[in-house]
């Protein structure tokens, strides 16, 4: 019995060989037992597809049906179980059998067709699209397409056997097959293989394997032999493309393709030959700046339109900029750098979340350092108005002179370039361009304010979610502000006057709702119709405009696809159309008052289209950071897709929606399904008669005067003993299947994984048992109350010790492993991402951190006695340049220089921890960079060090 088990074995191995060499002769050797079709995969595709080689159309339909039906039952199976994550577990086997069933069927009945009519040309290039097309939507892992591709592969060639016509046609198609296998190898790290597919694709004379052979040698570490390659391979494009196709001179095949299609595929993998090497060369320094900026230069003349090169461009100047010290050089990299970022931004989205806050970013300091360079510059004429030579006068003016001058022109450089970036685009900056609203320039705030009311009129609904924070803030500049941006939309757009009006109303009446009940502890619900009559009256007017529910699927746009054309990308709908929008309808009655401090008040808003959505009302907290850090969290998903290591492992950051309405509150959106930590531990400890005595837990708390060893021994001899370890009980409770349990506990493990490293960096702290929540459908984690973040939680009375939460109880939950395993193979993964990703990450993170400081500062600085002279109509100053509103400039340019030592100071230190340094330690520990696996390694013993943990404040409860 085991020689027959070996002999299929083998047998099997044999056929996928075979298959993918496509070696007729050992298929046709390999299939000749039928009663093999069913019982191996392998055996039976090997069997399907030497029939239709020998174009055995009446027995490949009969395997063809065999082996569906095999596939089905797998799949019926799964369906039957009902278990979350079965469609994960199938999509790897039946779901993409079956699909690569279906394109070995497609080619079949092509190759019947060209039997009877040989004008089979169109059916051809349409099966190659929708090959291609197919290929694009599977999921883009190696353990996925490698199987798809090999086979794909093989039936082309089968076809190839066959064809008398179109030739060149299959022959691009097998080379292209060659590529894709290639570039999927090389994202999986499988550099032979795709060292092997490159020079097979190179073979059949496709122009693009250079592209991705430069990028192979790239990934190893080879920058010169790369470019080598690139400058070699540019200069036999250009040779292919400016001279006879059938000439000899070539280094390299010439291209399957003739005529025009020809010289259409070489000149663009030309261009993106060059631009490969313009990047390269500009990551390793190999050319000058005239030189490096010549070759971005000569690109964007080829095709105008390209966004990456635009983008490339602009980065590299602006990362030039911050290493000038000349003034005069300072401004023209700055009006080189805003020009080409807006170029970017017109011709797409690929790079936006890189471009648009650096665009704005830089215009906005710009415009600071102008009031600041004036203010200067006057107080200096002042103060040295007796001791004034004629020179020294004449090179002030010069000076202030040629400011103004540079400021002109780059506001008139900005207007133009709003004026031609879609105004979508620039609600991905939202946030930014409202902290920044009460800027010290008034052109800046005029232009800015046109900017609002234009984004608007284009996306009413979800801009005036978050306008609403601006019009309740209690900085009566930024209120001023808003009500401006009001007043222009209502001119502007009369019909939007109703719609603005009833968003007013309705977020007064929300934040009331906040504000109720709270004090007490006896009341567990209430009746909005007894407590708030007035926003139900509101709703059921029958003029009521159709507000959008703030759900996070709502208020993110969709992006143009990365090879849109100039038109698609202007035309966009970043929101569908409007009919497709989800519209308040009314409330639920009842509103839960959860048991948290703050007592949130957790609402029913009942939609247009017959759901329930659930939103929190959250008083007593400014979630502005919060909003801000859901951004920077979408943003974060977006790299996790892309990555190949990190999108295997499906790791994502649950993201949801954050609405401030002040600076005291807001709405939060309920990810449905979850249970915070705290209430878990709290039930499991209460069944195994454990109830958390909360007197004696804080009888028996270390003071924070006590010493390490008070502290250690109090948390080792009193703390733990006290609280058994009881959240594996939670998973064996909700997850009784065997293999539903090992999914969540994976989900569980992968996603708190994914927090930890991400937190860390940010410097987010707060991580007690009420902010961590847990999913009760798939196990994963999901972190809310972002308020304290950027390491503040270093700076409390109790100063927090450790880098994330990994307590007893989370390490337990990973399984026998604990830590080891899934948690730091993930951990890794998430974290070799962030530092590959540091400078994309840093451009989005920098306007975000900087925005918060600024709100917080405007929030702090004025004093009561200012307060009182803006609501007196105190008369602006003489400065003609600084905004209305503004009074007290010289406070105003301290608040800003503390503001901005605070930023460098903190950006410093995230840049450090994505170089691999632990900025938490001593000075000599800081100056080397760590190894990614040393630094997870490192953090992670923090995060469980019992010396860390028993320094925590007990509220954070370190002992569970």
């Amino acid at each position: 019995v085991l020689i027959i088990q070996r002999s299929e074995q083998l047998q099997s191995y044999r056929a996928e060989v075979s298959l993918r060499l496509s070696d007729w002769d050992s298929l046709r050797l390999v299939t000749t037992d039928t009663a093999s079709v069913t019982g191996s995969w392998s055996i039976g595709l090997a069997r399907m597809l030497y029939e239709i080689h020998q174009k055995h159309w009446i027995t490949q339909e009969r395997i063809l049906d065999k082996l569906r039906l095999s596939q089905m039952t797998e799949l019926s199976a799964a369906a039957m179980d009902g278990l979350e994550g079965g469609y994960e577990r199938a999509y790897s086997t039946s779901i993409m059998r079956l699909g690569i069933l279906a394109e070995l069927d497609w080619i079949a009945q092509l190759m019947r067709r060209a039997e009877s009519s040989s004008h089979h040309t169109i059916s051809l290039d349409t099966l190659l699209q929708l090959l291609e097309s197919r290929a694009d939507l599977s999921r883009p892992t190696f353990h996925t397409m490698e199987p798809l591709l090999a086979v794909r592969h093989a039936a082309i060639e089968a076809l190839a056997c066959h064809a008398t016509e179109s030739s060149s046609d299959i022959s691009r198609a097998l080379g292209n097959s060659w590529l894709t296998r290639a570039r999927v190898a090389r994202k999986a790290g499988q550099t032979m293989a795709a060292f092997s597919c490159v020079l097979r694709a190179e073979a059949r004379g496709i122009s693009d394997a250079l592209i991705e052979r430069a990028k192979l040698l790239w990934q190893q570490s080879k920058a010169e032999a790369c470019l080598n390659c690139l400058d070699k391979g540019i200069e036999e494009l250009s040779l292919i493309g400016h001279s006879d196709p059938n000439s000899s001179i070539f280094l390299m095949p010439p291209p399957v393709a003739n005529g025009s299609e020809q010289r259409k595929a070489v000149a663009d993998s030309l261009f993106r030959a060059k631009l490969l090497r313009a990047r390269y060369s500009e990551e390793i320094g190999r050319y000058d700046f005239d030189t490096t900026r010549g070759l971005y230069d000569a690109l964007i003349d080829e095709n105008g339109d390209c966004e990456e090169a635009h983008f490339r461009l602009a980065a590299f100047v602006d990362h030039t900029r911050t290493n000038v010290g000349n003034p005069t050089q300072k401004d023209t990299l700055l009006k080189l750098a805003l020009k080409e970022y807006a170029q970017a931004l017109s011709c797409g989205s690929q790079f936006i979340y890189q471009s648009m806050p650096r665009f704005l970013s830089m215009w906005l300091d710009h415009g600071s350092e102008v009031v600041r360079r004036d203010y200067t510059y006057s107080s200096q004429a002042k103060k040295d108005a007796r001791k004034s030579t004629k020179d020294a006068d004449n090179e002030l003016e010069a000076q202030v002179s040629t400011d103004q001058e540079t400021f002109k022109q780059v506001q008139q450089l900005m207007k133009s370039s709003i004026e031609r970036i879609p105004v979508y685009q620039f609600y991905s900056a939202l946030g930014q361009m409202l902290s920044r609203v009460c800027h010290e320039h008034k052109q800046i705030v005029s232009a800015m304010i046109n900017l609002i009311v234009r984004l608007c009129e284009h996306c009413p609904q979800q801009t005036l979610w978050f306008l609403i924070s601006q019009h309740y803030s209690s900085v009566p500049s930024r209120s001023e502000k808003c009500s401006k941006i009001f007043e222009q939309v209502r001119a502007r757009r009369p019909d939007l006057a109703k719609m603005i009006a009833d968003y007013v109303n309705l977020c007064r009446h929300l934040t009331d709702i906040c504000s109720l009940y709270m004090t007490g502890n006896n009341v567990k619900s209430f009746s909005l119709k007894a407590a708030c009559p007035k926003i139900l009256h509101l709703l059921e007017a029958s003029d009521f405009s159709s507000i959008l529910i703030p759900v996070h699927s709502q208020l993110v746009p969709t992006l143009p696809a990365p090879r849109a054309t100039a038109r698609e990308v202007r035309q966009h709908l970043a929101f569908g159309p409007a009919a497709s929008q989800v519209t308040l309808v009314r409330f639920e009655d009842q509103v839960e008052i959860l048991s948290s401090q703050t007592k949130p008040k957790k609402m029913s808003w009942v939609g247009s289209d017959g759901r329930k959505y659930i939103i929190v009302a959250k008083p007593n907290d400014d979630m502005r950071k919060d909003y801000r850090l859901t951004e920077l969290n979408t943003v974060i998903n977006k790299f996790l897709a892309k990555n190949s290591e990190t999108r295997r492992r499906a790791l994502q950051i649950r993201t949801f929606a954050v609405i401030p309405l002040s600076e005291k509150g807001g709405l939060v959106e309920w990810v449905n399904d979850t249970q915070p930590l705290r209430t878990i531990l709290v039930k499991y400890l209460q069944q195994i008669g454990r109830p958390i005595n909360w007197p004696q837990m804080v009888r028996l708390a270390p003071t924070l005067e006590d010493s390490l060893e008070v502290k250690r021994e109090k948390y080792l001899k009193k703390w733990l003993p006290m609280f058994p370890l009881v959240f594996h009980m939670w998973f064996t409770d909700l997850f009784g299947d065997p293999s539903a349990w090992y999914a969540a506990r994976d989900n569980y493990a992968r996603s708190l994984a994914v927090m930890s490293m991400v937190g860390y960096v940010l410097g987010l702290g707060d991580r007690h048992t009420e902010n961590i929540l847990l999913d009760a459908t798939n196990g994963a984690v999901v972190h809310v109350d972002f308020s304290c973040v950027f390491n503040y939680g270093l700076t409390l009375p109790w100063p927090e010790r450790v880098p994330f939460r990994l307590t007893r109880n989370l390490v337990h939950a990973l399984g026998p492993t604990g830590y080891e395993g899934v948690f730091r193979r993930c951990s890794e993964a998430v974290m070799r991402l962030l530092r590959n990703e540091i400078d994309p990450i840093m451009a989005v993170f920098k306007p975000i951190y900087h925005d918060a400081l600024v709100e917080q500062g405007g929030s702090n600085f004025v004093s009561r006695a200012a307060q009182k002279q803006m609501e007196s109509g105190y008369k602006q100053q003489s400065r003609t340049n600084v905004a209305p509103g503004t009074y007290d400039l010289s406070n105003i340019l301290a608040t800003n220089d503390r503001v901005a030592k605070a930023a460098a100071e903190k950006l410093s230190n995230m840049e450090h921890r994505l170089k691999g340094k632990i900025t938490e330690h001593e000075d000599f520990n800081q100056l080397v960079s760590m190894s990614v696996e040393g630094q997870v390694d490192e953090l992670i013993h923090e995060a469980t060090d019992v010396d860390r943990l028993c320094r925590m404040y007990r509220g954070w409860m370190p002992f569970l």
